[in-house]
């Protein structure tokens, strides 16, 4: 008896099956509605949101949350289109996902073929990885080694163009492919974990500085901070890795507040572990923290990521994981480790330096609903109703920069912002990808009117598939972190006004829950937490005293600049 026949679209879905996918995110199209009928008689759930750009957010989202590739499904040219940005996102973000997308028409001698653009050539700069599947012999195996290239080394989007045609094909004796299985961790380099090891064992003051990278070691960095009493830094992707309720967390940036502490602490410092970063933009302080090559081990999965924008003494290509493991092997069975000096005196004064940096007359918006309104009181409140393995997702703005500053991050992958690529419209459709990815958990979009304005769609989204995430809405009426800007320098705003709809019509409108923060505002935050809905919470804010001085000050210095008087 012969070997029974699969389509590739068959082919397609039984590969991903068989790597564990569980979601994809897409809009099918003509041109790849057959792949979505063997996607209804699989077991892959299909999730369909209003436009590619936002698929590409959930699959971002999904990731940050879990770790597990993301992946989309768009139809060659507009589908594509729509979803670079997001692509790019999740490239800066170094977010695993996998793009499978139609390959552009082509027909022998035609021009101006329908919906055909060089997508090859527009997804080079944002993707990690490219393929091309014209051979459905190959198509599983293909796809196997895209998805490995997603999550593998420094994690990040791959492209997969499949030919149309293969879709409807029917393949004779094509072997199903399983996945592989992760090998046993640890660090391949012994020399190298060995020579980091002689270097910690003398060093009297070490720092730990972890990135994304180490988010699924927190285990391990918790030890090792333990073993050596180090205080441990990070990114703002790699906050949580170490609980920020813990006595090492030293959750200091140019954001939150101790950025300049921070420098200071690294200065004392005599080594400093960096674990899984890549010292993007962001993730150096704006390339203002001070890593002194000399005292510098840097440890990341990726060859490109070692000694990119720092020099270091020792640079280790591994698994921040696999690398920890051996490393604790030998801090524990070999002798001669040195005794650390940081006393706990020493990091309470370190703490206390940071927080007196941080001024008290911050210029920020107040809430409306509390008294005196003040940022960090709501958030404040906030954390007292926030389960502590939550994650947080933010979308682009001003709320974002209180979010960074004002919450504490109590696990690995709890803080989900756009990263060095900042799109706005990320967080609603990445609170989505994230629910899905860790459905057990309770996912928080804190979000600001103006990303609201360009995926306040998505809300359909989450309520026709059920996906229960908690939405904070800060509303103003305004592009916050621009207008801030623009008074800051010029005491005029232009272009950043918005119109400001009935939200809790809309929320009605739509399905979710709506609540206001006003009245018994922990009652307020009780329900809504408790809500099994998709639910908004509206919370409106305002000018503050300090923004209107602000914006005086500037007004009059502009003035005096027109009529050419000095301001010194």
């Amino acid at each position: 008896m012969g070997k029974a026949q699969k389509t590739g679209s068959a082919l397609i879905c039984e590969a991903l099956e068989n790597l564990g996918v569980r979601h994809v995110f897409g809009l099918p199209g003509s041109q790849n509605y057959l792949l979505y009928e063997s996607l209804r008689h699989s077991s892959i759930e299909t999730i369909l949101p209003t436009s590619e750009l936002a698929a590409a957010f959930m699959a971002n989202g999904y990731y940050r949350a879990s770790g597990k590739v993301g992946v989309i499904i768009t139809i060659p040219g507009p589908g594509f289109t729509y979803a670079v940005t997001g692509i790019a996102e999740a490239y800066l973000d170094s977010a695993a996902i996998l793009c499978l997308v139609g390959k552009p028409a082509e027909s022998p001698g035609r021009k101006f073929q329908l919906q055909a653009i060089e997508q090859k050539a527009m997804a080079k700069p944002v993707v990690k990885a490219y393929y091309c599947i014209d051979d459905g012999e190959q198509l599983q195996s293909t796809l196997f080694e895209a998805y490995e290239s997603a999550k593998s080394g420094e994690p990040g989007p791959v492209l997969v163009e499949v030919d149309n045609a293969l879709l409807s094909q029917a393949f004779t004796g094509v072997e199903a492919v399983q996945g592989q299985k992760r090998p046993t961790r640890g660090a391949k380099n012994q020399n190298a974990v060995q020579q980091a090891f002689d270097l910690i064992s003398q060093s009297i003051r070490p720092v730990l500085f972890v990135g994304q990278g180490a988010s699924e070691a927190s285990d391990q960095v918790l030890e090792l901070a333990e073993l050596l009493s180090a205080p441990v830094l990070s990114t703002t992707s790699g906050r949580g890795i170490l609980s920020e309720e813990h006595r090492l967390s030293f959750p200091f940036n140019f954001v939150k507040g101790g950025g300049e502490t921070m420098n200071q602490l690294l200065d004392a410092s005599d080594l400093v572990v960096v674990l899984g970063c890549k010292f993007s933009h962001n993730g150096s302080g704006g390339f203002q923290y001070r890593f002194a090559s000399e005292k510098l081990i840097h440890v990341d999965a990726s060859e490109n990521v070692l000694e990119a924008n720092y020099q270091a003494k020792l640079a280790i290509r591994s698994d921040v994981g696999e690398f920890l493991d051996s490393l604790l092997l030998y801090l524990k069975n070999e002798s001669g480790k040195a005794d650390n000096r940081w006393s706990k005196e020493d990091l309470d004064a370190w703490r206390d330096s940071a927080k007196s940096e941080c001024s008290e007359e911050d210029i920020e918006p107040r809430v409306v609903g509390m008294r005196p309104g003040r940022a960090f009181e709501f958030f404040k409140t906030l954390g007292e109703f926030v389960p502590a393995d939550s994650h947080l997702v933010t979308d682009s703005g001003l709320h974002q920069f209180l979010v960074r500053k004002y919450c504490t991050v109590l696990r690995s992958r709890g803080l989900i912002i756009p990263s060095d690529f900042q799109s706005m419209g990320f967080g609603l459709p990445a609170a989505i990808g994230a629910k899905l990815a860790v459905p057990d958990r309770t996912v928080v979009a804190i979000i600001g009117d103006g990303s609201l304005a360009m995926t306040a769609m998505e809300f359909a989204t989450a309520i026709r598939e059920k996906i229960p995430i908690k939405v904070i809405l800060f509303s103003d009426g305004h592009l916050g972190l621009i207008r801030f800007r623009q008074m800051s320098h010029f005491g005029s705003t232009h272009a950043v006004d918005l119109h400001q709809p009935d939200y809790e019509k809309l929320a009605s409108g739509l399905g979710s829950d709506y609540f206001r923060f006003e009245g018994d505002i922990r009652a307020v935050l009780r329900d809504f937490f408790k809500s099994p809905c998709v639910a908004m919470l509206e919370v409106r804010l305002k000018d503050s005293q300090a923004m209107k001085k602000m914006r005086a000050k500037s007004l009059l210095r502009e003035f005096l600049g027109r009529i050419g008087v000095g301001s010194g």
